[in-house]
């Protein structure tokens, strides 16, 4: 499998074949309680319990679904006898997210990542799988070219930027509401590198937390060393994340940027203001 950058999620066929697979709204009382029994069962210290758990839960099949990312935070356990009960019970409730998961935990395969977005919410369980890779590639993404940069170092850090967007880009398509993906793609609004910002700010509307990001977004629009898409997509963004008691902040950085030098900053300044209702 290949661990390369690869063609746009929109040029893949996603992986998951849909399949019914029973919410835990549709179960027996007498089902959700073992559920509940076996979440709490996972998180025991010993070991043997943990992956005791694991195996029962495969045990449900389908209607273990809402396991299936307890399943995914099983594969990461320190003991690989429990790491094994999760993956082989994960097969058992969902095989192609099995697949999947085995793709990208197992093989690090990165189209297997991108190919997970077209499946939506129904990727989510994928989380704890993918957010190490960003974790991974984040500090090498980070790092600065210059003039000096030598041609391998160069391929390394334009390889862990294309994983870290598309790690990212994967992360808010299935799991917008997730809290961990959040924060990381806020934090990334900060990031020391432009490119990995301009990502950010590419993301930062669609998660649930965006308001959040006002501060950074304010101080990117108003950032003339910022380049010009960035500044226009954080100033078109600020209609959108400020509330009743920010609505002034955003107000007053959108006017500050109506005379700016750049003509695109000042259109997107017009089009702002519109949506604030001015």
């Amino acid at each position: 499998m290949s661990r390369l950058p690869f063609a746009p999620p929109v040029l893949v066929v996603s992986l998951f074949v849909a399949a019914p697979l029973r919410g835990q709204d549709d179960l027996p009382p007498e089902t959700k309680a073992v559920i509940s029994k076996l979440k709490d069962e996972a998180k025991n210290k010993s070991a043997s319990t943990r992956a005791s758990a694991y195996k029962s839960m495969g045990e449900l099949g389908t209607s273990g679904a809402s396991l299936r990312r307890a399943l995914c935070d099983g594969m990461l356990d320190p003991a690989v006898t429990v790491r094994t009960a999760a993956a082989d019970a994960l097969k058992k409730i969902d095989a192609p997210l099995y697949k999947s998961a085995m793709a990208i935990y197992i093989d690090k395969d990165m189209q297997a990542v991108a190919k997970a977005a077209n499946s939506g919410s129904r990727a989510e369980p994928l989380v704890p799988l993918i957010l190490p890779i960003v974790a991974q590639f984040s500090p090498m993404a980070s790092q600065p070219i210059t003039a000096s940069t030598r041609q391998e170092q160069l391929a390394a850090i334009n390889l862990a930027r294309a994983n870290l967007e598309t790690s990212l880009r994967t992360l808010v398509a299935i799991a917008p509401d997730d809290e961990l993906v959040n924060k990381g793609v806020i934090s990334m609004l900060t990031n020391t590198q432009a490119g990995n910002r301009a990502v950010a700010v590419d993301l930062v509307g669609r998660v649930k937390n965006r308001k959040l990001a006002l501060p950074t977004l304010v101080a990117l629009a108003g950032n003339a060393r910022e380049p010009d898409a960035t500044r226009v997509k954080a100033v078109l963004l600020l209609p959108e994340v400020c509330d009743e008691n920010t609505r002034p902040r955003a107000r007053r950085t959108v006017e500050a940027v109506r005379l700016d030098s750049s003509r695109t900053v000042r259109e997107a300044a017009e089009t702002a203001l519109r949506r604030l209702g001015e």
